[in-house]
């Protein structure tokens, strides 16, 4: 999978077990960057190219944190997909799903036939998807802190969402090395990959490719 910014000659090449970080030194240059990326996993058109085989839909396979704090879990996006999974589960739950509609059925009978109406009507059967909303079935977000919440964010974008690329910005001011470095290797175990869009060059990562727009918006590769 690749990244492509003719506009900057960037052409980032993500490898499996390596992650990879754009240093971009240049302010303008920076706002640039992140405006584009944004609108275009927003699904708006900009300057960036993903793609493997083919050209692929930023807007479904990539995933921008720019806030670390205020990472959503039960986002519609999010929602939507777990209750979909979930679904999926449940249909084999045959002798549990019949016991509840017995139950929820035959309490609505119960309920209705104490009015003096008779043209009360209700469904027989009930959807899997309705019960969760009901329940209201989400992902807890009790974590007791930044990384332990990034953490699992992760996995979630990768087993619920099925992300291919998660874009951080600026994670480096926020974390530090060796949790920046167990993330990293998160996604390795995850096989997604990595973006970290940092202002300045920090300490580097052994296995990590390197992209510098420096304050002259020179290309320089590591």
């Amino acid at each position: 999978m690749r990244l492509v910014n003719s506009k900057y000659n960037l052409k980032i090449e993500f490898e499996e077990n390596k992650s990879t970080e754009l240093v971009v030194e240049n302010k303008e240059c920076m706002i640039d960057i992140v405006q584009n990326l944004l609108s275009q996993v927003d699904g708006i058109e900009g300057d960036f190219v993903l793609a493997a085989e083919k050209e692929m839909k930023m807007e479904k396979d990539v995933l921008f944190i720019i806030d670390p704090f205020s990472v959503d879990f039960n986002n519609k996006k999010i929602i939507t997909k777990l209750y979909e999974q979930l679904s999926q589960i449940a249909k084999e739950e045959n002798e549990g799903y019949d016991s509840i509609n017995s139950e929820i059925v035959s309490t609505l009978e119960k309920i209705c036939g104490c009015v003096e109406y008779s043209n009360v009507q209700y469904d027989l059967e009930f959807d899997w998807k309705n019960l969760f909303k009901l329940y209201n079935v989400r992902i807890g977000e009790d974590y007791k802190n930044i990384y332990e919440k990034l953490e699992e964010y992760i996995k979630i974008l990768v087993d619920v969402l099925k992300v291919k690329l998660i874009i951080f910005l600026n994670l480096m001011e926020y974390l530090p090395y060796d949790k920046i470095d167990n993330i990293r290797h998160i996604g390795f175990y995850k096989k997604v990959s990595m973006l970290f869009i940092e202002s300045e060059e920090r300490k580097e990562f052994g296995d990590n490719n390197i992209f510098i727009i420096d304050k002259d918006r020179c290309l320089i590769v590591k």
